[in-house]
């Protein structure tokens, strides 16, 4: 099966095939975008159908998976500025002499 194949080292434009735990980008034909972290015998639900997480893990990234309802998604790994976006946050206490800084920083 190909999710027990080693992954391609990452000098190599690789990462390998998709596997569970992972966090993707799938992008549809008007490039939304959707991030999903894969689980065996999830299901990633749309308005076009839904899309079966079990059809891309041990697939390679650049896959196009159709959903149920015709809808095509290509699933790559997301790049930095996606997972900046789209990754889990959670709050966080800032203290005066951090916001001086972070005011600092982001002008």
């Amino acid at each position: 099966h190909l999710a027990d194949e080693p992954a391609a080292p990452v000098a190599n434009g690789g990462g390998g095939v998709l596997r569970a735990g992972e966090r993707i980008t799938l992008t549809d034909p008007k490039g939304r975008k959707h991030s999903i972290v894969l689980q065996p015998g999830g299901i990633f639900h749309t308005t076009k159908g839904a899309v079966r997480h079990d059809d891309l893990i041990g697939g390679p990234q650049g896959v196009v998976v159709t959903s149920v309802g015709g809808l095509d998604f290509l699933a790559m790994r997301p790049i930095l500025s996606e997972f900046t976006v789209s990754m889990p946050r959670e709050a966080a206490i800032i203290y005066p002499k951090e916001a001086a800084q972070i005011t600092m920083w982001a002008d």
